[in-house]
């Protein structure tokens, strides 16, 4: 039996109270209660877990809590190789040996309906709701560091409603690590800020970063990661250390300064390693007119010597970085360059880019954690993912539903909009009130 390391499980907010997540899930069958495993995989099939069907066509195949059935084995093979699980693929085809032309057809049609379930694809999907386009804050009062948490590091994420005179009239917390204590000034302090005016109201996405001077960030990350077992949980499957290594990976992230290019098909790491983070940050660009992003590759003395990827913005004076330097003690190959619209000031906003495995990327961690049954990773994704967002709908999560009946509204879908709303005033979600105020 494997060790168990649970953090405590918060109910998910959805119209069915019976709920399951993979720990669960792996837990029933490694206790041979085959019926409850068989159960609770089927509930994560919708969540698009490949895990799942890959264990439920084993199940089938092996007649554990069913009768052994070959069709329905291949047919959830089949389903596990489309949601992402490429070693269905050799049991496939020895299935395909082993049954007739009519099982086969059976085995696919029965595919076609369980195709029916899965309400997440793969990220080739992928349909990302976009938060730039919003007014530039003209003033930023920070929120207050918390004086009996001295010393802790930490981010908040915060959802905000922008009036047409640029003050904000509504906000909420979308993720924090960690957990119940920078989130009250946080919001007190953002309720404050001022934005330039502009013809309509928006919704943004800010992140606001506790810092420590001098920390030694990815030390005090890898001891918690370590205190916590975050690693081994995360691996061994269960959605609650998934969501909570995703968030201190995030907050890592966010304080290194760093620039990830994540490799989909490098090795996992054996063992947990943050050396990759550890970076200066003294390197600089002055580049005058330039506006926009680039990914380059520089040289030892800091002249660039390729646009690896670029997007410049329609302002930008410059659309080759080609031949230009940046300066300071350049310690990688490649730089990530970026400056906003509406930024006043002339220096480049300049990251060191540096390649890890996904395994070391929050969004990985997050995206397993939903697929294995997470609520707070799944509404931590909704908030840039319709894919997420569209399945708490149908959840009837009132946070979702608040938030996409604003944009709602917004975007001149009032009557619908209001519908939602009222919905999530209806289950008992505050800041809904708050956001309806506003609205009408």
């Amino acid at each position: 039996m494997k060790a168990r390391w649970l953090f405590l499980v918060a109910a998910l907010l959805t119209i069915n109270p019976a709920t399951a997540d993979w720990w669960q899930a792996t837990t029933a069958y490694e206790e041979k209660n085959y019926v409850t495993a068989k159960r609770l995989f089927n509930a994560l099939i919708p969540l698009g877990n490949e895990d799942a069907a890959f264990n439920l066509a084993a199940m089938n195949f092996n007649g554990e809590g069913v009768n052994p059935n070959k069709v329905m084995a291949l047919a959830y093979f089949m389903l596990a190789e489309e949601l992402g699980r490429q070693d269905a693929v050799d049991l496939q085809a020895l299935l395909l040996s082993q049954l007739d032309a009519e099982q086969i057809a059976d085995a696919k049609r029965q595919h076609e309906q369980l195709r029916l379930d899965v309400k997440i694809w793969p990220k080739d999907r992928y349909d990302s709701i976009a938060h730039t386009d919003a007014p530039t804050a003209i003033k930023r009062p920070l929120p207050k560091y918390p004086k009996d948490v001295a010393n802790t590091l930490g981010y908040v994420l915060v959802r905000i409603l922008i009036s047409e005179d640029g003050s904000v009239q509504a906000a909420d917390v979308v993720d924090t690590y960690p957990k119940n204590t920078f989130e009250r000034n946080t919001l007190r302090a953002v309720k404050r800020w001022q934005y330039e005016p502009s013809d309509k109201k928006h919704v943004k996405i800010v992140h606001m970063n506790f810092t420590v001077p001098n920390h030694l960030l990815s030390r005090e990350v890898e001891k918690q990661i370590k205190q916590n077992l975050l690693w081994e949980g995360a691996l061994m499957g269960s959605p609650n250390h998934q969501y909570l290594l995703g968030s201190i990976l995030n907050l890592n992230h966010i304080q290194s300064g760093v620039h990830l290019i994540v490799q989909e098909k490098q090795p996992a790491p054996a063992e947990l390693n943050l050396d990759s983070f550890k970076h200066n940050d003294g390197v600089r660009a002055r580049i005058d007119g330039f506006v926009g992003t680039a990914l380059v590759r520089v040289a030892p003395d800091g002249r660039i010597l390729e646009q690896v990827k670029a997007n410049f913005a329609p302002q930008s004076e410059v659309t080759d970085l080609v031949g230009l330097t940046l300066s300071g003690d350049i310690q990688t190959e490649q730089y990530f360059l970026s400056k906003l619209p509406g930024i006043a000031r002339k220096a480049v906003d300049v990251r060191p880019a540096v390649a890890v495995p996904r395994e070391l990327s929050a969004n990985y961690w997050w995206d397993q954690a939903a697929k294995n049954g997470n609520h707070e990773a799944q509404r931590t994704i909704a908030a840039y993912d319709r894919r997420w967002e569209s399945y708490l709908l149908e959840q009837q999560d009132p946070v979702v539903m608040a938030w996409t009946g604003t944009k709602m509204i917004l975007e001149g879908e009032r009557e619908k909009g209001m519908a939602l709303l009222d919905a999530a005033i209806a289950k008992k979600y505050e800041p809904a009130a708050e956001l309806k105020k506003h609205l009408m």
